[in-house]
């Protein structure tokens, strides 16, 4: 009886425990498979002091969505169908937000500052823009259905 109570308890948490638990695995996955540009050590530091900051802003951005939707959520959902929906949500948003926060710090300078943020992620991550979108687009579709489905099923 009570394994349940805390298992409907901390069901809101799991989406967000999952997604920070399989993002390594997946990226190093992903640079087998799609290994990043070949940089020189002194382009890489260039992208790093230009770059490194908007990281952290994408991250605490994450960090924040996160515990916003966990909030939201917690007295709402239990272990059923909506919970699923969320942890797609949860997923989905693990990954617009921090897009969304790189658009708008580069996107303002050009195209060519954004192309040249893909190459700092590159060479920061070890894994290929190509890769990347091959996992990311369709999380961030799943994030955005759920979205829709949840805010069907609460609003």
């Amino acid at each position: 009886m009570q394994f349940n109570n805390f298992i409907e308890t901390a069901a809101p948490a799991l989406p967000i425990v999952v997604a920070a638990a399989i993002t390594p695995l997946v990226m190093r996955w992903l640079g087998s498979l799609w290994p990043p540009r070949h940089l020189s050590e002194s382009q890489r530091r260039m992208l790093q002091r230009r770059y490194f900051w908007i990281d952290v802003v994408s991250l605490l951005a994450v960090c924040a969505t996160m515990i916003s939707l966990l909030a939201s959520l917690n007295n709402v959902l239990s272990f059923d169908l909506r919970f699923l929906w969320a942890l797609g949500l949860a997923f989905g948003l693990a990954v617009i937000v921090p897009f969304l926060v790189i658009c708008l710090f580069t996107l303002p300078l050009g195209l060519s500052r954004f192309g040249e943020y893909w190459l700092y992620y590159e060479a920061n991550y070890g894994v290929g823009v190509r890769g990347v979108a091959w996992i990311c687009a369709p999380l961030a579709v799943l994030g955005i259905v759920s979205a829709l489905v949840l805010w069907n099923v609460f609003g």
